[in-house]
């Protein structure tokens, strides 16, 4: 699951990461150098079926069904400015207690935190 990504500070003594459900992250900026993406080896692609309001807003989901398999991004990290983005797929990431989630977590913020210019941090 770590793929190419092992290097990034955000994957240190990273091994597995457990997703319930998720979002993936298809429309990232184009404007900015993604430097890291977490992808799944392969994913089920959903898209929900049911009723529509008149505006076109899926008000009642009824079903599922199943677009396609691939890998996709569930999370990616960038510097923007001074600042650093991290977005996920879901926030259900940082609710399990399974695999190396809780580490995840925990360099996601360590990483965010660090002063831009550091190259590594403290464990």
């Amino acid at each position: 699951m770590m793929e190419d990504s092992a290097t990034h500070p955000i994957t240190r003594k990273i091994d597995s990461v457990y997703f319930l459900s998720s979002c993936s992250l298809k429309y990232l900026p184009k404007n900015v150098d993604v430097e890291f993406e977490l992808k799944t080896p392969l994913s089920a692609i959903m898209h929900p079926v049911g009723h529509k309001d008149p505006e076109g807003w899926m008000i009642k989901i009824d079903d599922w069904k199943l677009d396609r398999q691939d890998s996709v991004t569930v999370l990616a990290a960038w510097q923007h400015g001074k600042g650093k983005v991290v977005a996920a797929g879901s926030w259900k990431i940082c609710s399990q207690d399974r695999g190396d989630n809780i580490l995840l977590v925990d360099n996601v913020l360590k990483w965010l935190s660090a002063v831009q210019s550091q190259a590594t941090y403290e464990t």
